[in-house]
């Protein structure tokens, strides 16, 4: 409800703007604008957080991107064309017979249109980049390397090769595509940040002050359990089978920047990247389905509902010093 509100206060401050210089500067014009924006934009926020986002989510993610932006734009110019109908409706002296009031309002709609059709367009490869990724792009927050202290997960689908072979290429995608469908609303909700997705392995990682605040990184892990476990009917009947996955956690310092001209990305290189991964591929090795390094447990200890094993020293492959791992287990 919080993104609503500040939708509605955004749409407010727009439509102001846009009456005081689209029309006479006043305060009855100046009404109407926050009238007809705080509609708008309190309409397209419930529409967003709860709509397209919330229990059409997945209706909008199984469908193509251009039909999913020709929906999108069709819904916002229908939500400010009832903005503006209603503003007059609600004052149809001011503005004359509703015909003419029609007419009057034509470039308000054609501004609707395209200003409607550019922000799902925006939205659209915001979402196609991921949360955060196109803004640091457009600030150049990344264009020199920076070096940053992190937290990454890393999580890895149990048995791909065998579910593969027993499902099929195309029905192990979809398959596939659920499985991090169903990971990434407890990873955003725990404020994390989907780097990238390699084959059937995800990589997540988080500032290391918001990765450790409220033990997110280790906490989401739990969450994504739970968020599976509420599908298990949906695999099971669509797949015959129930997915399960390793994950390892780590952190430490890394060097983050744009990588790449034809194609380019956030890179994250350092020793915490590759340390992380052979954690994650030692839980074959030690039998475990989530493990985490010395390092990350000193700094956060055993958060509540998490139960830690020590168990001892690993020296990882590739790399010359050992380090400490825990097994995490969480409360059912």
């Amino acid at each position: 409800m919080k993104r609503v509100v500040t939708f509605a206060v955004f749409g407010a401050i727009v439509g102001i703007l846009y009456t005081q210089i689209s029309y006479e500067v006043g305060v009855i014009s100046a009404l109407r604008g926050a009238y007809v924006g705080t509609t708008i934009a309190t309409l397209a926020g419930i529409f967003e957080v709860f709509g397209a986002r919330g229990r059409w989510k997945r209706f909008f993610l199984s469908i193509p991107f251009t039909v999913s932006l020709v929906l999108r734009t069709i819904v916002y110019t229908a939500i400010i064309v009832f903005a503006l109908v209603s503003q007059h409706l609600g004052a149809p002296n001011e503005d004359g017979p509703f015909f003419e009031f029609l007419l009057d309002i034509r470039k308000d709609i054609v501004f609707s249109l395209v200003a409607s059709f550019v922000f799902n367009f925006v939205y659209a490869i915001h979402e196609l980049l991921g949360p955060k990724v196109l803004l640091r792009f457009l600030v150049g927050r990344y264009h020199r390397p920076t070096r940053e202290e992190r937290v990454f997960l890393f999580l890895d689908m149990v048995g791909s090769t065998q579910l593969t072979e027993k499902l099929g290429d195309v029905t192990f995608h979809a398959m596939l595509n659920d499985f991090y469908i169903d990971l990434t609303d407890p990873i955003l909700r725990r404020h994390g940040e989907i780097h990238r997705y390699v084959g059937d392995e995800m990589v997540a990682s988080w500032p290391v002050r918001e990765g450790l605040r409220n033990a997110n990184c280790i906490l989401v892990v739990g969450e994504i359990y739970k968020a599976l476990e509420a599908r298990r009917a949906h695999y099971e009947e669509t797949y015959g089978v129930f997915p399960s996955f390793r994950a390892g956690l780590h952190l430490g310092p890394v060097v983050v920047g744009e990588m790449g001209s034809a194609k380019k990305e956030f890179v994250f290189v350092g020793d915490a990247v590759n340390a992380t991964a052979r954690i994650e591929q030692a839980c074959r090795t030690f039998g475990k389905e989530v493990m985490a390094s010395g390092d990350l447990i000193d700094r956060l200890g055993a958060p509540p509902g998490v139960e830690v094993e020590d168990l001892g020293e690993f020296e990882p492959r590739g790399r010359s010093n050992k380090m400490r791992i825990f097994a995490l287990s969480f409360a059912s």
